[in-house]
C-alpha cells in the first residue's frame, strides 16, 4: 500500500470528494471507482484489498492460461503464465491498485469475444472502463475476434453492436454521480491537469526525458526501464502483426502510447505494462523466440527482484 494506493483508500474511507472542480493540486476524481467498490464489499481494509487483488491475478492468469492451452500448446500457456507473473512490474498486481482487475477483465473481455459471447464481452469492457480511465482500450482486443467471427456477424450483429451501450452507460453513470458531488460530469478528466496531463504533446515528452537518465524525478520513475519497456511492446507488436493479430498489436501498442501521449511521461509504464497479455503471450508463442525463452524469464526475474528491492527500500507505507 505505497504511492498511489493512498488514493483508492480515500475512496474506500469517505468517497469521492464533494466540492468545485479546481485542478491546482490532485483530488480522487481521477481515479475510478470498481477497485474501491470491491474493497468495500470484502471489508473495507487494507489486507482485503490486497487479497481482492491477489485473487483476481489469480483468476486472470489460470483463465488465460486454459485459453492459450485451446489456441497454441500447453507450452505456450505455461511460458505465458510465467511471462505474466515474472514481468518486472508483476509485484503491482499484488498490491492495493486495480492492476490485476484490469488484467482479469482484459483477459475476458478476449475470451468472451473470440467464444462469441459479446454481451459479456462487453460486460468486461464496461467493468475495464470502471477500473480506471484508459481500461476502455480492452475493446480493442475484440478486433481479431470479430475478424474471426465476421460471417456470423453478418448474421446476427445486434449482441455486437447494442452491447456496446454497456462501457457507455458504465462510464456515464460514473460522470452524472461526479456531476451531482461536483458540479462537472467530467471532473475525472479535468482533474488529469493537477498531474500536468493535459494535451497530446510530444516535445514535453522530448523535454522530460532528454538526455535519458536512468532514474526520472521521482524516486520509482525507471526511465531506462520504461524505454525499454516501448521498445518490447513495439517489437512483440510486429510479431503479432506476423502471427495475424491485429487486434493484439493494435491494443498492446495504443495501451501504452495513450498515456505517454497525455501526460509525456514514462514513469507509469512498466507498471500498465502488466496488463499486456498479449506480449507475454507472443513471447511464449512465437516459434523463433523458443531457445530464448528461458534466457527471457531470468532477466525478467532479476528486474523483478530489482523493481522489488528499489520499491521497499525507498517508499514508505502510507498506512500501518
Amino acid at each position: 500500500a505505497n504511492g498511489d494506493s493512498r488514493w483508492p483508500w480515500t475512496l474506500v474511507a469517505s468517497g469521492y470528494e464533494s466540492n468545485p472542480v479546481s485542478a491546482e493540486e490532485p483530488h480522487n476524481w481521477a481515479f475510478f471507482p470498481l477497485f474501491p467498490i470491491l474493497v468495500r464489499l470484502v471489508g473495507g481494509t487494507i489486507e482485503g484489498g490486497v487479497l481482492a487483488a491477489n485473487i483476481a491475478a489469480f483468476a486472470a492468469v489460470w483463465i488465460l492460461v486454459r485459453e492459450v492451452r485451446e489456441v497454441a500448446s500447453g507450452s505456450a500457456a505455461r511460458w505465458t503464465a510465467l511471462f505474466v507473473l515474472y514481468w518486472p512490474m508483476s509485484g503491482m498486481l499484488s498490491t492495493y491498485r486495480p492492476e490485476s482487475l484490469l488484467l482479469l477483465f482484459a483477459v475476458l473481455t478476449w475470451v468472451f469475444a473470440r467464444r462469441g459471447h459479446w454481451w459479456l464481452a462487453w460486460i468486461a469492457v464496461a467493468l475495464a472502463t470502471m477500473a480506471r480511465s484508459q481500461g476502455f482500450l480492452v475493446v480493442l482486443l475484440m478486433i481479431d475476434p470479430i475478424w474471426a467471427q465476421r460471417d456470423q456477424l453478418r448474421r446476427h450483429p445486434w449482441p455486437l453492436i447494442l452491447g456496446a451501450a454497456f462501457p457507455l452507460l458504465a462510464l456515464g453513470a460514473f460522470s452524472l454521480h461526479l456531476w451531482d458531488l461536483t458540479g462537472d460530469p467530467l471532473a475525472w478528466s479535468h482533474i488529469q491537469a493537477a498531474w500536468n496531463r493535459t494535451a497530446i504533446d510530444p516535445t514535453q515528452l522530448v523535454e522530460n526525458y532528454w538526455p535519458l537518465p536512468f532514474v526520472g524525478s521521482e524516486g520509482w520513475d525507471f526511465a531506462f526501464f520504461n524505454l525499454l519497456v516501448v521498445g518490447l511492446v513495439v517489437a512483440t507488436s510486429l510479431l503479432m502483426l506476423r502471427a495475424r493479430r491485429p487486434g493484439f498489436a493494435i491494443f498492446s501498442l495504443a495501451w501504452m502510447a495513450l498515456p505517454v501521449l497525455f501526460g509525456a511521461t514514462l514513469m507509469a509504464l512498466g507498471r500498465y505494462a502488466t496488463t499486456l497479455f498479449p506480449v507475454a503471450m507472443t513471447l511464449a508463442s512465437t516459434r523463433a523466440l523458443r531457445r530464448y525463452r528461458l534466457m527471457i524469464l531470468l532477466v525478467m526475474a532479476s528486474l523483478l527482484f530489482g523493481v522489488g528491492s528499489w520499491l521497499s527500500l525507498g517508499l514508505r507505507p502510507l498506512m500501518p
